[in-house]
């Protein structure tokens, strides 16, 4: 039960599909709380669907989308990739986050990175960024990093709320 207000009515839809098929295989209402789990900030609501609070696990309203996988969102990567693996990959993530926060700025590759999207953008005036995975099961990372800049960056409004009359961001294609 993942809340982005952007994704609550697909998510409703997709939640009260699934109990509706398991409803009709012959399970009971009880049945729901043994075999589905929530992830929110909404517990109550988790609860109001039929949810115990022992297969509710909560988290704060302020987590967004693009961290999720870092909060308790990630439970359905440990499912995928096992328990080993997956803090691998939250090693990984704390690795990077100490190279931004500790490496010289000429040799953070965040900052560079950053830097030369802001470099193109701004003096060759380019508005697009091609994403070109080199691997078949890389297919979804445009469209993945689609969503996670273009959700931030791509705004035409001031954090104040005026109307701003220059682009953002490039558009992402992939």
């Amino acid at each position: 039960m993942k809340k982005i207000t952007a994704m609550i009515k697909p998510f409703k839809l997709n939640a009260q599909t699934a109990r509706n098929w398991f409803l009709q295989q012959g399970m009971s209402e009880a049945d729901i709380s043994r075999h589905f789990i929530a992830i929110t900030s909404a517990v109550d609501k988790a609860q109001a669907f039929g949810i115990t609070s022992d297969h509710t696990f909560s988290m704060f309203d302020w987590v967004g989308g693009r961290y999720s996988v870092w909060s308790t969102i990630g439970l359905s990567v440990i499912c995928a990739i096992g328990k080993e693996n997956f803090q691998d990959f939250l090693a990984g993530g704390r690795a990077m986050d100490e190279h931004f926060f500790h490496a010289p700025l000429r040799h953070n590759i965040p900052v560079l990175l950053g830097l030369i999207g802001l470099w193109y953008h701004t003096f060759y005036t380019t508005t697009s960024h091609a994403i070109i995975p080199y691997d078949h099961g890389l297919r979804r990372l445009a469209a993945h990093l689609q969503q996670l800049d273009m959700e931030s960056n791509g705004k035409q409004v001031s954090r104040y709320g005026e109307r701003l009359d220059f682009d953002t961001g490039p558009i992402i294609w992939g």
